[in-house]
């Protein structure tokens, strides 16, 4: 069968990842793979359908959207529609019946499914939207609150740059604000929350009439551009933001082990935010703000789903396969497999480079020391299947969301739990700011 993967084309000894040496090992099947990068993968997945020359399946997270399902789904008939093989993929859709917002989720107008998604069930007091994070210990060298407003976050900012907010003798080096648009961190999105406009990226809800609609629509979406250019504006905003990768970001933030030079920025970046791991307990989950007393407050949920990481073509010779070799990845070993690599010195084990399951920390580790990247992981992005954390809590009966936190991790996850909307209700996120306050996670 033919494969197109969102990924990079393998490094290690071996010429390929150990997913696909199981595959044609074990299930009898042969791929041809054709690995492409993920900066020019959307590219060549246009060229792909444009030219009707689809292969037997397509494995890509972030990139086959919903509008693209009702163009190479609903209209061009390019995508399988796999609820018409539902005997095939058993897991899955008991997986989705779990969460039955998920079946609206994957469903297209026409009221098929063209493709597998990876699902996630959230763990009590799991955050699955985008926090920020501010520096707690420059608020307190400069005698600040939290903020709460736009005003108040705009006035944080202000100081953070002209008040030697480190406290290193610079009053220069300070980053307020760290970001880049580059790495598809979405900043404008926590200044857009701020004025009502709920959703992610363009995309956004009426909180009242629960309809969907283009945020740049939003009568206060010029208030939140315009906001974030008097940021931009004043140096208070990265001044790289429009020009700089990730990594350039990375390397500036990092300038310093002795000190932090970012203020601000989003929960992604807190662990490359500084030089030092030790510097990570100055940050805390920053409450969400709002423009004025008109805005409800609130921050994005992301829903516990990655939509149609595995397409199948409609005209693939091998539809039954193709469905069932999908539905695979749903049984939570399998998910565990597929996400880690295989059980160290088991049957699988082809190579020596599988793990082990630490039931004290609940952490997998490699006791051959093997690249987990280089040797296992398949594909760019989210996974497919089952998400890992969801696999696990499935699969060893004493795992427990969280147990294997340190002392700091459990430290900032009660932050987020504090400061941003609940995920699913006030008794779930009491239960994890009790937990990460006593040390038990």
């Amino acid at each position: 069968m033919d494969i197109l993967i969102r990924g990079d084309v393998p490094s290690n000894e071996f010429g390929t990842k150990w997913f696909i040496e199981f595959c044609e090992r074990e299930l009898n099947v042969k791929f041809n793979v054709v690995y492409v990068d993920s900066s020019v993968f959307t590219e060549k997945l246009n060229i792909v359908m444009a030219t009707d020359s689809m292969p037997d399946m397509i494995m890509a997270s972030a990139t086959v959207w919903e509008n693209n399902v009702v163009d190479w789904g609903c209209d061009d008939g390019m995508f399988l529609a796999i609820d018409e093989y539902a005997e095939y993929c058993p897991n899955y859709f008991a997986e989705i019946s779990r969460q039955p917002e998920l079946i609206a989720a994957t469903t297209a107008p026409d009221g098929h499914t063209y493709g597998f998604s990876n699902i996630r069930q959230p763990h009590e007091g799991q955050s699955m939207g985008i926090p920020t994070i501010i520096n707690r210990q420059w608020l307190e060298n400069l005698g600040l609150e939290m903020p709460n407003t736009l005003d108040e976050f705009y006035n944080v900012l202000c100081a953070f740059r002209d008040q030697d907010a480190n406290g290193n003798g610079d009053p220069t080096d300070e980053i307020p604000w760290a970001g880049t648009n580059s790495s598809g961190y979405p900043e404008l999105m926590v200044i857009k929350w701020a004025f009502g406009i709920n959703g992610y990226r363009t995309d956004a809800v009426d909180s009242t009439t629960l309809e969907g609609y283009w945020a740049p629509y939003h009568p206060r979406y010029k208030e939140a551009l315009a906001f974030m250019k008097k940021l931009y504006d004043e140096g208070l905003l990265y001044h790289g933001y429009f020009s700089d990768s990730g990594s350039d970001l990375e390397s500036v933030m990092q300038a310093s082990s002795e000190y932090a030079v970012v203020g601000f920025s989003i929960d992604a970046n807190r662990e490359s935010a500084t030089g030092s791991r030790s510097l990570w307990s100055q940050y805390d989950a920053c409450n969400p703000f709002v423009a004025d007393d008109t805005i409800t407050r609130n921050t994005w949920k992301g829903a516990p789903i990655d939509l149609f990481t595995w397409t199948i073509s409609s005209e693939t010779e091998y539809p039954e396969l193709c469905v069932r070799f999908c539905d695979l990845w749903y049984d939570p070993y399998m998910a565990i497999c597929y996400t880690y690599g295989p059980e160290y010195g088991g049957v699988y084990d082809y190579w020596g480079t599988g793990w082990v399951y630490d039931a004290e920390t609940q952490s997998i580790y490699y006791p051959n020391g093997s690249n987990h990247l280089e040797y296992n992981s398949i594909m760019d992005g989210a996974g497919f299947g089952l998400e890992a954390s969801t696999a696990m809590s499935r699969y060893f009966e004493d795992w427990t969301y969280g147990k294997e936190w340190d002392e700091e991790e459990a430290r900032y996850q009660a932050t987020i739990a504090q400061n941003n909307t609940p995920l699913r209700n006030a008794a779930v996120h009491r239960r994890l700011l009790d937990a990460g306050a006593a040390g038990d996670l």
